[in-house]
């Protein structure tokens, strides 16, 4: 049951992780620039004075962070692609009635989706534990739900 449970909390979240990944690549980007920038500086002769260890603190700063934000950025990125792969597991019906429930909750209307599928509200649920159970599976390699 655990699986099942991690599954409907993956399919709640992948739209906010979809969001995070372009996110992360804007950052990312913005410290490019941002490093582009501090080694500009370190470049430059020091003035007498001057702080060249601030300067070199600033870059090595911005380039562990630039790392840590591309290790997290490619985890996120894995978990996206598998949910998509598993999504795609899923019967037409199966994956309206996902987006329904999982994906896109806000916008969900029962009376909608039994008018669009033709079905009545019971098989509406039928197809939502199996298209979870077929989720799980596609998602986890787990059989015993």
């Amino acid at each position: 049951m655990i699986y099942k449970t991690m599954a409907m909390e993956d399919l709640k979240l992948h739209g906010k992780r979809i969001i995070s990944v372009q996110n992360l690549r804007d950052e990312i980007e913005a410290l490019e620039c941002e490093k582009i920038s501090a080694k500009g500086i370190s470049d430059s002769t020091p003035v007498m004075g001057g702080d060249i260890n601030k300067q070199d603190s600033k870059l090595v700063d911005i380039i562990s962070l630039q790392k840590r934000l591309g290790m997290q950025l490619a985890a996120v990125e894995r978990h996206v692609n598998r949910v998509e792969r598993a999504l795609g597991a899923l019967t037409r019906d199966e994956r309206k009635v996902i987006e329904r429930f999982y994906l896109d909750p806000q916008n969900y209307s029962m009376k909608r989706l039994q008018e669009e599928l033709m079905y009545e509200k019971s098989k509406i649920y039928e197809i939502k534990d199996d298209a979870l159970y077929n989720f799980t599976i596609a998602l986890y390699g787990i059989t015993d739900l």
